[in-house]
């Protein structure tokens, strides 16, 4: 095995990581604030965040299986930032949440460029399955 494939598959790796701990961290977070009350969030902003959390678990899991790993983490990107920009508007304060989505950026710049590595459920997507 190279380094390259062994960095590719690392970052891919510690990047399905990072989403799975962002999304239940977000989940956690935005549980306590609506069985609490404090900030009077509705169900359908507590229903919007379960469903961007979920949506980041799917592609973390994408990434573990290494499908499509150049897309998946640039959309696992977008998610968590825009999860980060509706935690603010909505005023709910992360404790750690935009050193994460930098953390992820770092990693998700390899697989963008290089791809995920040869260590993948299938190297081609479902082209050659079909």
């Amino acid at each position: 095995m190279s380094v390259r494939t062994f960095s590719q598959t690392l970052c891919r790796l510690l990047l399905a990581l990072s989403f799975l701990v962002f999304s239940l961290d977000c989940l956690g977070l935005i549980n306590g604030y609506r069985s609490i009350g404090i900030r009077g969030l509705h169900d359908v902003e507590w229903m919007g965040v379960t469903v961007l959390c979920a949506l980041i678990q799917f592609a973390a899991v994408w990434l573990m299986f290494g499908l499509r790993s150049r897309v998946v983490a640039l959309l696992g990107l977008v998610l968590m930032i825009g999860l980060l920009l509706w935690f603010e508007a909505l005023g709910v304060q992360t404790s750690y949440g935009s050193l994460q989505v930098v953390a992820s950026a770092v990693l998700a710049l390899p697989l963008f460029f290089l791809g995920g590595g040869r260590f993948a459920l299938y190297r081609r997507g479902w082209a050659d399955i079909v």
